[in-house]
């Protein structure tokens, strides 16, 4: 069997870390998994400890966290990224030396990918974003460098595929997409728990909107009290409940609140925070709604088509690759009060055409790319 190590940023929450948890079994049989964590806390410590769980040695992360890093990183930032080049260097040596690894998958963009660029084996990076937005907000630099070093690039969708060679076209060879592989059966079993948050207060004269997510500004969920409240002032038939999982930027949290109490909406909108399981509150609601400004391939999306609940999402260019026409509705986000309005009073049978779609959806996970470039 081949040696397999996965390099993740964190333990957190996210949609990377849950991507993985799900991957994973369906490589268990063909390979030995090992993992690295650029940091050493987050709940999915527990989750990844059976797969040969390890951390990068405490010089990153006392590099990292250190006011040195911080000074360096503002004011000289060729010098932090010798430093940080040097750490990952010598940490990849050391890793080799304790797992001699076969491929190294880089499972996220950024420094995971950095990290695994030092290693000298087989190398597989792993793109969970819309890398335009990536280089727009995280890093302007030039990674073709980096890149170039790996053997394959594995994208989240065709979208994310499409943005990711628009700017290196000479590693179009290298690139392909592969959907996030999600556990259906797990899924829908976790769905059957009861909702354990007594604030989630479904009822027949609702109609029950979800968001799911961590709270970041890419997101927009601090724009649903507005939202909520031109859909209010339309008039409509039924009460309007629109609930929010995740956590994530408190400034943000706190600021959406405010907005909450000034428009008089907090018996409409509930801000739930994070959930272990948010599969009972997605299965229980009419609507799954994303703000987002951009996606790769949003996790909660295939979720939702697997609970078979409507979609209601902004027009990110992804967002038709995986709704489709049928499935839900894309909208601007400017549109959505009108678009809500639609759905809650069923105008045309728009709500009804995309709940029996919704219905009849069955989502198929595709890994056989995967284990062919791991047993090639």
């Amino acid at each position: 069997m081949k040696k397999v190590l996965f390099i993740i940023p964190e333990l957190s929450h996210g949609g990377t870390n849950k991507s993985l948890e799900f991957l994973l079994p369906h490589l268990i049989n063909l390979c030995t998994i090992s993992i690295v964590s650029l940091q050493d806390k987050g709940v999915y410590e527990e989750t990844f400890q059976p797969y040969n769980l390890n951390t990068v040695g405490d010089t990153y992360i006392k590099f990292k966290k250190s006011i040195i890093y911080r000074i360096l990183n503002r004011f000289f930032q060729p010098v932090s990224n010798f430093l940080l080049n040097c750490i990952f260097q010598s940490e990849a040596r050391r890793i080799s030396k304790l797992i001699n690894p076969d491929i190294v998958v880089a499972y996220q963009e950024g420094e995971a990918t950095l990290f695994a660029s030092k290693f000298n084996q087989k190398k597989i990076s792993w793109i969970h974003c819309d890398y335009k937005l990536y280089r727009d907000i995280v890093t302007s630099m030039n990674e073709y460098v980096i890149y170039n070093k790996f053997n394959h690039i594995i994208c989240v969708s065709k979208y994310t595929a499409r943005s990711f060679v628009n700017y290196y076209p000479q590693l179009s060879q290298k690139v392909s997409y592969m959907y996030n592989v999600l556990d259906i059966e797990k899924i829908n079993e976790l769905a059957l728990y009861n909702v354990m948050d007594k604030r989630f207060n479904v009822t027949n004269d609702s109609f029950v909107c979800i968001s799911v997510g961590r709270y970041v500004d890419v997101k927009q969920f601090d724009r649903i009290p507005s939202i909520v409240s031109q859909v209010m002032s339309k008039g409509i038939s039924k009460k309007l409940l629109w609930y929010i999982i995740g956590d994530g930027d408190e400034k943000l949290i706190k600021y959406t609140n405010e907005e909450i109490k000034k428009y008089g909406l907090e018996n409409n909108i509930v801000l739930l925070g994070a959930k272990t399981n948010p599969y009972p509150y997605i299965k229980s609601s009419n609507l799954l709604i994303t703000l987002s400004k951009s996606e790769a391939c949003p996790y909660v999306i295939n979720e939702a088509k697997i609970l078979k609940v409507p979609l209601l999402s902004t027009d990110y260019p992804s967002a038709v690759e995986l709704i489709g026409k049928e499935q839900g509705l894309i909208r601007s986000i400017s549109d959505f009060p009108e678009a809500i309005c639609h759905l809650i009073e069923d105008k045309e049978g728009v709500y009804t055409k995309i709940h029996e779609a919704a219905q009849k959806n069955n989502y198929i996970n595709d890994v056989e790319m995967l284990k062919d470039i791991i047993c090639s």
